[in-house]
């Protein structure tokens, strides 16, 4: 596989890893509610969650997109570190988005359901990309090659560098 396509493939990955964790995450939230509260349908009818299902959806493609676009998580490398505050301070900036639209349209919606979704969705979504960095690490696709221009010392503190941070996926 040329170097495009392997890296075409693992930004596509990450992204539907994404995509897929943000957008299951309120099924898991209903589904977790539907079995533990015994009166759900009269607490959260499924009339009044489907627009709130849809504008979701919506969030998870334009949160991917944002990944994509602006903080370029997708084909820039980032420390774990730096790349888990980008995506969790995106997270509640999209969670903020969300109820502001569910409020000024004046959807009835259960805060119990917003704010377990909301909690799958900060756990999920770091958690299911570091898993697919995995992956595609045993499939030999996350890793790149490295040229280290130098001698001596700094050489070798860089190599060491390289060597600590797995999630940059250099060697």
């Amino acid at each position: 596989m040329t170097l495009l396509g392997r890296n075409a493939l693992v930004s596509v990955a990450l992204a539907l890893s994404d995509f897929f964790s943000f957008t299951v995450s309120i099924y898991l939230a209903m589904g977790l509610l539907s079995l533990s509260l015994s009166d759900y349908d009269k607490i959260i009818p499924e009339s009044q969650t489907d627009g709130w299902v849809a504008l979701h959806l919506l969030l998870s493609f334009c949160c991917v997109a944002w990944y994509s676009m602006r903080l370029r998580h997708y084909f820039y490398r980032k420390t774990f570190w730096f790349e888990l505050k980008e995506i969790l301070r995106t997270l509640v900036i999209f969670a903020i988005i969300e109820i502001a639209v569910m409020a000024f349209t004046t959807w009835s919606f259960s805060r119990y359901l917003w704010v377990l979704t909301w909690v799958f969705v900060l756990f999920l979504v770091p958690v299911s990309r570091m898993i697919t960095k995995r992956i595609l690490d045993i499939f030999n696709l996350w890793r790149r090659d490295t040229w280290i221009i130098g001698s001596s010392i700094n050489a070798h503190e860089a190599y060491k560098a390289i060597n600590s941070e797995r999630n940059l996926g250099l060697i």
